[in-house]
This record gives structure tokens, C-alpha cells and sequence, in this order.
């Protein structure tokens, strides 16, 4: 299911493309895999550490279900993006809809 453009309190929102996930813990892994099996988005992760390598070698697993979504660590140059997903704290989503993950999130 593709979000379309629209209208929001005046403002013109984009077409939602391409999805990108800071953070693969619990939240963002569920996430990656709703938007992933949607089939009508570009997903990317977006992990640093032992995760980013975890991700590369193995892929990410969702309730037993594999999915290998291209991950970028957080020290690369990110791929734009139309919709970026970040679990904060609390377990409370910040959701950014924006055209270039680095410029809207320095230092994700």
C-alpha cells in the first residue's frame, strides 16, 4: 500500500518511497519488516556496532521470518529518504518525513 501525496494542516506532503530506520532493536526491526512485506518501499537500516555487522553477515529476523535489508552505518553517507523512523525514548516513535536522512538527522 503506497501513501500517496497529501495535505496535512496546509502543508504538501511527498509520495513515501523510500523508508529508513534508525536503529534495529525491537521496534525497528518490526518496522523494517511491516514496511519490507508492504513491497511498495525502498527500506534501509541504519545500525552502528555489532548490529551494523550482525545485519550485513546475517540479515534481520522477525518472529523466525528473514529478511536482508541493506543496512548503512551510521558513520556512511545515507541514502535520501522519504519517511525516516527512530525509536526515542520511552518507546516513543519520532517519524521525519524528509528528503535527506543526513541533513535532517546529523549525527544519526
Amino acid at each position: 500500500m503506497k501513501v500517496q501525496p497529501f495535505t496535512l494542516n496546509g502543508v504538501y506532503m511527498m509520495e513515501i518511497e523510500k523508508v529508513a530506520i534508525l536503529g534495529a532493536g525491537a521496534m525497528g526491526a518490526y518496522f523494517a519488516g511491516r514496511f519490507y512485506e508492504a513491497g511498495d518501499f525502498s527500506v534501509s537500516l541504519v545500525a552502528g556496532g555489532e548490529r551494523y555487522d550482525r545485519l550485513k553477515k546475517y540479515g534481520l529476523v522477525v518472529n523466525g521470518k528473514e529478511y536482508f535489508i541493506p543496512v548503512t552505518h551510521p558513520d556512511e553517507a545515507t541514502p535520501p529518504a522519504d519517511l525516516i523512523i527512530e525509536k526515542g525514548s520511552n518507546l516513543r516513535l519520532t517519524v521525519v518525513c524528509c528528503f535527506d536522512i543526513d541533513t535532517s538527522c546529523p549525527g544519526h
